[in-house]
């Protein structure tokens, strides 16, 4: 993604300050053979293994004998430092992470993610680091306003902070978390991140498909304010919301914006405002769809299947079958086929 081509590898600072550890640091015990002692989280016994042998049995997925390092070692997270200072590959340090979540009924403290953040982003490891904010997210362990809280503690640049909140706006939408990917959003401008049409375009979709056009309006016109360069398939999604909602003036009126900002309307677009226009205009309006039809032809955009239909099917419930007729004709001549509904209007009219 253009988001993450573009933008510098991910860098978080990792000191936690001393007063956050309380809030952070929950931690479930583990199952019968990775019990957890307290007494042991914050002391340094004298090794019996070597890192590098450790991880070692970590790249080769030999998990029997780190189940038995950690019954001696008792604390998941002394061999997850040691990992991380011994500059060992990420991926094998990952590997752990997540051995240990899946295993050993483990919750690594939300440093530890941003942690491997840091690495993994370091390493241009973008689709890991999706992977690992999947992880995260579906945990629900840590709320909208934790992360928010988190980042401004361990994150670095508003630049790379701003990537990785754009990729959890995204993980909120790919999961239908609707509510936490627009408080996402919320947090995110209110922190001063920015965002892309990669997070926000799906956010408007869903926000659409609930019928929630007054956020969704509220949210476009966010973007615009925070300059998030809106992309033809954000106008295209906006005119839809409109039409869904019976306000088809505000529609037309985003396609001079959509020449405004450099772009050109597609069929796609005409066919969202013929539609919103045969579907909510008044009985005798169908004039504005049909003058649509005409702009669209005079614009070299050319009509499809789904525009015609369309149409077609606007000029049969207003009772005007010349023009459907006419419209009908025109669409043989292009070789385009009619749809069932509009045979059936057509023959009910006839």
């Amino acid at each position: 993604m253009n988001v993450l081509r573009n933008s510098r590898a991910l860098h978080f600072n990792t000191t936690i300050p001393s007063q956050s550890i309380a809030y952070l640091n929950y931690v479930v015990p583990f199952n019968y053979f990775c019990t957890v002692n307290s007494t042991h989280l914050d002391q340094n016994p004298e090794k019996s293994y070597s890192i590098s042998a450790i991880s070692e049995l970590i790249a080769k997925q030999h998990w029997g004998e780190i189940k038995g390092i950690l019954k001696e070692k008792q604390n998941p997270n002394e061999i997850l430092n040691e990992l991380f200072d011994s500059e060992v590959n990420p991926r094998v340090i990952l590997s752990y992470f997540n051995w240990v979540l899946r295993n050993c009924g483990f919750s690594w403290d939300i440093h530890v993610f941003f942690k491997l953040f840091r690495l993994l982003g370091n390493g241009r490891m973008f689709g890991e680091v999706r992977k690992l904010l999947n992880v995260l997210v579906q945990s629900g362990k840590f709320s909208s306003s934790e992360f928010f809280h988190a980042i401004s503690l361990y994150g670095d640049s508003a630049r790379e902070n701003s990537v990785l909140v754009d990729m959890l706006v995204q993980t909120y939408m790919h999961g239908n978390k609707v509510e936490l990917g627009f408080e996402a959003v919320r947090r995110a401008w209110d922190y001063g991140f920015r965002l892309s049409v990669l997070s926000c375009n799906p956010l408007l979709s869903a926000l659409v498909d609930e019928g929630n056009v007054k956020v969704m309006e509220d949210v476009f016109k966010g973007m615009i304010r925070r300059r998030v360069r809106p992309d033809l398939k954000t106008f295209n999604i906006v005119i839809s919301g409109f039409c869904k909602a019976g306000q088809l003036q505000k529609a037309s009126d985003l396609l001079e914006d959509i020449k405004a900002w450099g772009l050109s309307p597609n069929a796609v677009t005409y066919n969202i405002l013929i539609s919103g226009y045969c579907k909510k205009a008044k009985v005798g309006k169908m004039y504005k769809a049909d003058a649509l039809l005409k702009e669209m032809v005079a614009m070299n955009i050319l009509p499809n299947e789904i525009t015609f239909n369309t149409i077609i099917d606007g000029f049969c419930k207003d009772q005007n079958l010349p023009a459907a007729m006419k419209v009908f004709k025109e669409m043989q001549n292009q070789g385009l086929k009619p749809g069932v509904a509009t045979l059936r209007h057509l023959q009910y009219l006839d």
